[in-house]
């Protein structure tokens, strides 16, 4: 799928806690859209974010394009958000808002990662 693609797919999905896959589970949080997205692009990875995190690594921000994943910190010493860079935005999924493209960085961003092929 393009990058378009998933975009339209995904926005508007309402949140669900531990929702992981479409459409079975009837919504995503923030971690299900990085799976899916990956999914949509025939790359499989764990649900467990510690697990996932081995095939990932680091990148400036300058370097983020789509699918890097982004990283947010509202906790000190915890990452309490993840999401999708894309062209044109930050593609995650909250409580408050389900699915959705920001246009602007979200608030604790303090990082991207990239998928190591």
């Amino acid at each position: 799928m393009e990058e378009h693609e998933i975009i339209d797919l995904l926005v508007g999905t309402p949140y669900k806690p531990l929702g992981r896959r479409l459409p079975e589970d009837g919504g995503l949080d923030c971690l299900g859209v990085v799976l899916e997205t990956y999914r949509r692009l025939g790359i499989r990875l764990s649900g467990d974010w510690l697990e996932m995190q081995a095939h990932f690594h680091p990148i400036a921000p300058q370097e983020a394009r789509f699918p890097d994943v982004f990283c947010t910190r509202m906790h000190k010493f915890l990452i309490t958000g993840i999401g999708i860079r894309t062209s044109s935005g930050y593609l995650t999924s909250t409580p408050a808002t389900g699915t959705v493209l920001l246009r602007q960085p979200p608030p604790g961003l303090v990082g991207y990662l990239r998928y190591r092929k």
